[in-house]
């Protein structure tokens, strides 16, 4: 075995096999066990979530490292690329680029159990911004998809703001898992919510957390109910589980029966955008209010 590596490290082998069976299959097989046994591994067991973090980083770095080493030395002849080659350099290289960032994606996966939650690309890489308003003292804004890194962000940012009173929301939705962290800590910190253009989906969520609620008489809230995207069910529970988990969180927040039964009863892509004197009567607005955010907003 240990001559079989050193060969494959040195170049030796074909570039088939270093870059197929030595760099791509390891790969698939190790993101198949994460994905069968680490991951309802971590969802059950919480303190294993970054030893098995730092395991795993340590295989996929070891794989892709082996695998570049070993396939851009197949190319080379004493130290210079042979010409004919340079499109299957290329080729092979990004092909390894792209696992190095399947891998970097899992391992985020792994990262963000504390909101228990798959990731796709987008999310991994996409976050929300948050901005004060310079004209109004405690007003600031959050804006964008709510996605697994905006817990993080959001904690971060309430630590470098303690002035912070009202959180303007503007967000057509994004990850329930996330939002639900979120609405939680704006609910501890006693944080007012207002939306003075949409907040649909999830950010519904992160709005009701708030002590007091608030909007410009023409902002949309829009609700729906829950789905999954790309998630396997039996990790996370039924959709009807998640729901339910949300639905007491509305009704501790005052919003009657009624109203939460009607936002999960409107299945996705739907939404739902009740008026202003609905949203009023379900508690789900406590007042209205005409304030514009400041333009750097």
């Amino acid at each position: 075995m240990s001559g079989y590596l050193k060969d494959h490290w040195l170049g030796k082998q074909s570039l088939k096999q270093s870059l197929i069976l030595n760099g791509l299959m390891p790969l698939a097989v190790l993101l198949t066990v994460q994905h069968t046994l680490l991951e309802p591994l971590t969802l059950n067991n919480t303190s294993l979530r970054l030893p098995l973090l730092l395991v795993m980083a340590i295989l996929y770095l070891t794989l892709i490292t082996m695998a570049v080493v070993s396939v851009n030395r197949k190319t080379r002849i004493q130290d210079t690329l042979i010409y004919s080659a340079g499109y299957h350099v290329m080729a092979c290289n990004t092909l390894l680029f792209m696992s190095a960032c399947v891998a970097a994606v899992n391992l985020i996966d792994i990262n963000t159990r504390g909101v228990k939650t798959k990731t796709t690309i987008k999310q991994a890489f996409t976050a929300i911004s948050l901005s004060d308003d310079k004209t109004t003292p405690g007003h600031h804004l959050l804006r964008g998809e709510i996605t697994p890194s905006s817990p993080r962000l959001l904690q971060q940012y309430l630590q470098k703001h303690p002035d912070l009173t009202t959180l303007i929301l503007s967000s057509t939705g994004g990850n329930i898992f996330a939002a639900r962290a979120m609405a939680n800590a704006i609910k501890a910190r006693g944080i007012n919510t207002y939306v003075n253009d949409q907040c649909f989906s999830a950010c519904t969520l992160i709005f009701i957390g708030g002590k007091q609620r608030s909007a410009n008489s023409s902002a949309q809230l829009g609700f729906h109910g829950y789905q999954y995207h790309l998630a396997d069910p039996n990790l996370y529970g039924a959709v009807q589980d998640q729901e339910q988990k949300d639905a007491l969180f509305f009704a501790n927040q005052g919003v009657p029966t009624g109203f939460i039964e009607k936002m999960f009863r409107t299945r996705p892509p739907d939404l739902w955008k009740p008026t202003t004197q609905e949203l009023l009567t379900a508690n789900i607005l406590h007042t209205t209010v005409e304030l514009v955010p400041h333009p750097a907003f």
